[in-house]
């Protein structure tokens, strides 16, 4: 298994569950709104665009990219 350490996160990234790319983007946008911001994080592959889905910290949003339907 492919595995590599994600910049500001201290857990392993799998590689993309759709194309098998190891090549993964660490990713964040901060939203501005009325009552303050907030700052979400996700991770996507730079080969076919695939992505985590939106998470509040980098933590979560590594656990989500590393989920698998089948554990490997």
């Amino acid at each position: 298994m492919s595995e590599f350490l994600a910049k500001g996160v201290k857990r392993h990234l799998k590689y993309c569950p759709f194309c098998g790319a190891t090549s993964i983007r660490a990713c964040d946008k901060t939203y501005y709104y009325r009552q303050g911001e907030e700052r979400m994080y996700w991770y996507e592959c730079k080969h076919c665009k695939s992505r985590s889905g939106e998470y509040h910290s980098r933590e979560e949003a590594a656990g989500a990219w590393n989920r698998r339907f089948i554990d490997e």
